[in-house]
């Protein structure tokens, strides 16, 4: 959470992106969608991490439009 000092708010730095108000730590996200991707299949998956099927599926439609950013843009 940050402070933010001109108008005394906090706010988190997910604010205004897809994964902004999501309970399950990034870190967790990251690593149960990285495993999808390595080939681990879901129902595996569901059992390594200990989320659910919906949990998952809620993850990739939130996240299906975010593009890695060009490494030649500014």
């Amino acid at each position: 959470m940050y402070h933010c000092a001109c108008c005394e708010r906090a706010f988190s730095e997910t604010r205004h992106t897809p994964l902004a108000h999501l309970k399950t730590p990034i870190a967790l996200v990251v690593q149960v969608l990285a495993a999808l991707t390595e080939g681990i299949g879901i129902n595996a998956a569901t059992r390594l991490y200990g989320v659910s099927k919906k949990s998952i599926y809620r993850w990739q439609e939130r996240l299906s439009g975010v593009k890695k950013r060009c490494c030649c843009l500014p």
